[in-house]
């Protein structure tokens, strides 16, 4: 190799190596991120992604956009992240149903593991809720009511498969309540049934029914949660109930595919946190029956690991099936 030649090849690689520096070090976002929610426009987490979506996009000077993708249970939208490059401009906001189908064995990836855990962003309690005229004040009274009226002792869901689902069937394991499972399309047409008689229980989100009960047309029997709640701050837990083992607890939170950079979801993890401070935002979220909860990325992996490892065995100790 002559002197020119080498000259040549030298300035080359120079050239090369200064716009690969300055490709890894172009600041983050200088693009659009989509945010994916694996449910259709006006679902529960529509609310907390379109308020991050706009934040967000102030804070960045970059287009948010929020983007639904339903079907197949959640599982459409979450396997375009999971698949997606993990680069931080393909974002999935999703909640507790990636563990039910997870435990279900429905998800065509594996979770947690496919996927980078960016930030938990909200808690999503239910409530144990029956109609108003059954006799039954106390999660024990209903237990009893239903092995007395098995014609009439039903729950309903949002779905085969769904929280719902796998909830009511979990709780007729630990409180020996006998019922049937009649599954609705979506929540609000679970609580409708309620409402018209043809289901006598629905562990719900707390948002589809709070106004029917402070109304007086259902009646909340326990919460879900590990704590009581503000809004309903006279109903028991189901561990005050007498019900311990029974864990149910819904959350909301941020991923992106397995692989980003830790400085990309570190920035991200940061600017949610500080974005969820916002008063604003929380009362907007409490209004919906979504109660804002942060929490370490590695400890919310560990959580969502723990519960897939609880619901896989609860599924198998309870028979739901997906289909």
């Amino acid at each position: 190799m002559n002197s020119l030649t080498l000259q040549f090849f030298h300035a080359l690689l120079a050239m090369t190596f200064g716009v690969t520096t300055a490709y890894a070090q172009a600041p983050y976002p200088d693009r659009t991120i989509e945010l994916v929610v694996p449910q259709p426009a006006g679902g529960v987490n529509d609310l907390p992604a379109r308020l991050l979506a706009d934040k967000l996009q102030k804070r960045y000077g970059q287009p948010v956009i929020v983007v639904n993708k339903p079907g197949a249970g959640g599982n459409i939208g979450a396997q375009a992240v999971a698949r997606a490059k993990p680069d931080g401009y393909s974002l999935l906001l999703n909640g507790s149903g990636m563990v039910f189908n997870a435990a279900l064995g429905t998800t065509p990836f594996k979770f947690p593991q496919d996927v980078s855990v960016i930030a938990k962003v909200a808690d999503f309690p239910s409530v144990v809720t029956i109609r108003a005229e059954i006799p039954a004040t106390t999660v024990g009274e209903f237990a009893k009511w239903t092995q007395q009226n098995p014609g009439k002792a039903n729950f309903g869901s949002a779905g085969v498969g769904s929280g719902g689902h796998v909830f009511g069937s979990a709780f007729m394991k630990e409180t020996g309540a006998t019922m049937t499972h009649i599954p609705f399309v979506g929540g609000p047409a679970a609580v409708n049934g309620m409402l018209s008689g043809d289901i006598a229980m629905f562990i719900a989100p707390m948002g589809l029914v709070k106004a029917y009960i402070d109304s007086g047309k259902l009646r909340a029997l326990a919460v879900t949660s590990d704590r009581r709640l503000p809004a309903l701050s006279s109903v028991p837990t189901m561990a005050e109930a007498g019900y311990p083992k029974f864990v149910a607890g819904q959350w909301f939170g941020v991923f992106g595919p397995a692989g980003m950079p830790a400085a990309i979801a570190e920035k991200l993890n940061r600017d949610i946190g500080e974005i969820l401070t916002d008063s604003n935002i929380n009362q907007e979220l409490a209004r919906a029956g979504i109660i804002v909860a942060t929490e370490d990325p590695s400890s919310f992996r560990k959580k969502i690991e723990e519960e897939v490892v609880y619901w896989t065995k609860m599924v198998k100790e309870t028979g739901v099936r997906k289909d």
